[in-house]
């Protein structure tokens, strides 16, 4: 029994803890007391009940898809599979990854972006006491939302991943939330907007560029205001708005641990009953790639710093590359790890800018963009700009002047990094699960 009492006096105590520094009196129950205890019994004295799902099947597959990446298994009407089964890491575990895409059109409007937001809350709501029996054996799900569909994963002992898989995948579709519950989640989702304080200015800076580069993106104002109004978001819309993304979904999945491909098959029909996406409708197209502006000529956006009284400034540089092709990212990501140190040196070490400072590689929606960004308050943004130009300017003599034994070595470091064995099941899932969702496929 622990008791925590705010009359609690320090001289009093007995204990002292050292990790958090604290004292407290401990001191053994009155006999008589725990006799009553122990004789207890009647309505709610109950012991709790055996726990239900503890993992008891922990043999491990041998199969495996190898070094070449995962298998697509199945590709047929509104569904794809692909397997990736036992890899690197062995465990009982298994790791499954769920796409249900929507197409572009599905949010097109800022009260979709808050309905689609909304949806992982209220899920978490309606299905906390129903998947802890299964949480608390070793089994998980996440869910949330993005622009392009709805990701889900279920991770853990694969023996009874399934019954998770059943218990989450009928309320993906359709929540059946009380009304209580899904104000509820508006109201977080509401305090969560307002509160600007959450992110640091350079993280409200890279927001604002999201919105001016990309199509139907929405400012946190713009979020607020649709949050707010009940009219617009509410459960009535939020059904319909289910209603409407489902009607042309796509579901795509990813296998990963020991989960064999003749059970990777089976589970899968069993999710496209229980999503009602199948193999078995008609192809429903996408626009899988969204376009970032391309200016024709230098862009610059200022936008206020919404925390108060905060005195930083943040400054971001971004040069556009286009579309990369395979050679592309390759070249691109050893001049993410050239960069990174002489921007840090020049414009945090020597300049003194601020305390963060970084230089580095970006993919933006389809294209790939060099980006450096300095948040701090002892220069203003114009004259920062200028110093990061000069900086960038000096970079592209640090890598004409590169030797040759200096490129083999870094791209001899970029295999390695490329081809590091994966140290936890959810690392080598996250190595593939990335291209499949965007339909690149660069295994």
């Amino acid at each position: 029994v622990v008791l925590v009492d705010p009359q609690f006096k320090h001289e009093e105590a007995n204990q002292h803890e050292p990790v958090y520094d604290f004292k407290y009196r401990e001191e053994a129950l009155d006999s008589a007391f725990v006799a009553r205890l122990a004789k207890a019994a009647g309505h709610g004295l109950l012991p709790p009940p055996d726990l239900q799902y503890v993992p008891r099947k922990l043999d491990l597959i041998s199969e495996g898809a190898g070094k070449d990446g995962p298998e697509q298994l199945l590709k047929q009407g509104r569904v794809e599979l692909w397997w990736l089964g036992m890899g690197e890491v062995k465990l009982p575990k298994a790791i499954i990854s769920l796409k249900l895409g929507f197409p572009s059109s599905a949010i097109t409007q800022v009260q979709d972006l808050i309905l689609g937001s909304l949806h992982s809350r209220v899920l978490q709501l309606v299905l906390e006491e129903t998947s802890d029996a299964l949480q608390t054996c070793g089994v998980s799900y996440n869910v949330g939302a993005q622009r392009e569909g709805i990701s889900l994963s279920f991770s853990g002992f694969d023996e009874h991943i399934l019954e998770l898989v059943k218990m989450v995948m009928p309320r993906v579709r359709s929540p059946r939330a009380e009304a209580s519950e899904f104000e509820m989640a508006r109201r977080q989702l509401v305090l969560d907007l307002a509160d600007i304080t959450k992110k640091q200015p350079y993280q409200h800076a890279l927001e604002a560029f999201e919105i001016v580069t990309l199509k139907d993106r929405f400012s946190r104002q713009e979020m607020l205001a649709a949050a707010q109004n009940t009219e617009l978001v509410s459960l009535a819309a939020y059904s319909k708005f289910l209603d409407q993304v489902f009607a042309e979904a796509r579901l795509t999945a990813l296998f990963t641990g020991n989960i064999g491909k003749a059970r990777s098959l089976e589970m899968t029909a069993v999710i496209e009953s229980l999503i009602g996406i199948t193999r078995d409708q008609p192809k429903a197209l996408h626009d899988s790639h969204v376009a970032v502006v391309d200016p024709k000529e230098e862009v610059e956006v200022r936008v206020h710093n919404p925390i108060p009284n905060d005195p930083n400034s943040a400054t971001v540089v971004s040069y556009q590359f286009g579309v990369p092709k395979i050679t592309d990212r390759i070249h691109l990501a050893m001049l993410g790890e050239v960069i990174d140190r002489p921007v840090f040196e020049a414009l945090r070490t020597e300049r003194q800018l601020g305390y963060v400072v970084f230089g580095w590689v970006a993919t933006h929606a389809s294209i790939v963009e060099v980006r450096v960004l300095v948040q701090g308050f002892r220069e203003q943004p114009d004259v920062v700009g200028g110093l990061i130009e000069d900086v960038v300017q000096n970079l592209t003599s640090v890598v004409a002047s590169m030797s040759q034994e200096e490129f083999e070595t870094r791209k001899q470091t970029l295999r390695s990094t490329l081809t590091k064995p994966a140290a936890t099941m959810g690392h080598e899932a996250g190595r593939y699960w990335g291209q499949i969702w965007d339909q690149t496929y660069c295994f």
